[in-house]
């Protein structure tokens, strides 16, 4: 008798657990993918000495969208980044997962792990920075507001930059 009354109260402590995960609300979920091509172009001197092509041509992967309002990316971008002025091309695979939160206001924070590309214009990293390209393999987070005292050319004051964990290189430099 006294196992049967255990087995009922596990049971229902199992039925109670998947009925209150059943009654929670699921993130909307949207898919990425494509294969067409979705280009950059930034003139000499607007974030490298030299002239750059940036071609996103083939897309996967999703996004969810939670309750809260954090987005969670979950993706992988096939990226030629070329020196135009010199015709290099290096062929950049982008793979991981972005997360954005915002804590407030227009403040909005960015953790990316896995390989990703960010842009950086000059000011972005502080008073007289250069501009950047920046190619991260590990964890990196990023604090923006929008707009910002300062917005660059999308309309964003980069407040914070770090790499995390893993390797960073500027392209700015390694393909100039």
């Amino acid at each position: 008798m006294k196992r049967a009354t255990v087995i009922a109260v596990c049971a229902l402590a199992v039925a109670a657990a998947f009925a209150s995960s059943a009654g929670a609300v699921q993130p909307e979920k949207r898919s990425l993918k494509g294969s067409g091509h979705d280009v950059y172009d930034f003139p000499a001197g607007s974030v490298c000495p030299f002239h750059v092509s940036v071609d996103f041509f083939r897309t996967e992967g999703n996004v969810l969208t939670y309750s809260n309002g954090v987005q969670r990316y979950a993706y992988t971008y096939w990226i030629d980044f070329t020196n135009v002025d010199t015709g290099v091309t290096r062929l950049l695979h982008e793979a991981g997962s972005v997360i954005y939160t915002s804590p407030g206001d227009d403040l909005f924070v960015t953790r990316m792990t896995g390989q990703e590309l960010s842009v950086f214009f000059p000011g972005d990293l502080g008073p007289g920075s250069a501009g950047e390209f920046v190619f991260i393999t590990g964890t990196s987070k990023e604090v923006d507001e929008v707009p910002g005292p300062t917005p660059n050319p999308f309309g964003v004051t980069t407040l914070s930059f770090e790499v995390l964990s893993g390797s960073a290189e500027n392209l700015c430099k390694t393909m100039a």
